[in-house]
């Protein structure tokens, strides 16, 4: 304190200035980091929910399959079996897509693993309608009345179903996990930007008592 007092004003002036720029710098320097990890956050959240949007429009696809199928075995013509498998073709083409966007925008490799059964789920359960479709349009040809399923028809169509459970559940895990992530990395950047505005209230009340 007696060394404080001994000093001239013009000392004090610039001792007191030069603390004052430190502390400046130093909070442009925490904030600038802090901002980079806000943005960070931001991103991470963004392409979550992008992987969330991607994955349900790939179970709205498979939706649109599974009714092309049910119209398959409802079908009392070969031409509107084939019509219908043609239909779950480019509807299997839309869902690779999707599920190929949302795998490029994931970085866990765990989610992708998630994603490839999913499409592999998909791909069975296609390829399953081909087979039904087939027994369809046979079953036609020699005479099968309609609305009598076969034993081999029920079987193919059993496992049809379990194919289509076990793609749907897949595919609600996949879009929960995206979701419950967005939904973090966005909770991570408020309090980011909460520090960030109490460290710089903190800053602002040590530079004026300075």
């Amino acid at each position: 304190m007696t060394f404080f007092n001994k000093m001239t004003i013009g000392t004090k002036v610039l001792l007191s200035s030069g603390l004052g720029i430190l502390l400046v710098l130093c909070l442009v320097g925490t904030s600038f980091f802090m901002l980079q990890s806000v943005q960070q956050s931001v991103v991470q959240a963004d392409r979550q929910s992008s992987i969330a949007l991607l994955i349900t429009g790939s179970k709205e696809s498979l939706q649109t399959m599974r009714i092309a199928s049910r119209d398959i075995r409802l079908a009392t013509t070969a031409e509107r079996a084939t019509d219908r498998e043609a239909a779950v073709e480019e509807e299997f083409a839309l869902f690779e897509g999707l599920i190929g966007q949302a795998s490029a925008l994931m970085g866990n490799p765990v989610n992708v693993e998630r994603t490839n059964t999913l499409l592999a789920q998909a791909a069975a359960y296609r390829d399953q309608i081909r087979t039904i479709t087939a027994l369809v349009v046979a079953e036609i040809g020699s005479g099968v009345p309609a609305g009598v399923i076969t034993l081999e028809r029920q079987a193919a169509t059993d496992l049809l179903d379990e194919i289509a459970t076990g793609a749907a559940a897949t595919g609600n895990e996949a879009v929960d996990v995206a979701t419950t992530t967005a939904s973090e990395m966005r909770l991570n950047a408020d309090r980011l930007i909460n520090q960030v505005v109490l460290i710089s209230i903190g800053f602002g009340v040590l530079v004026s008592a300075v």
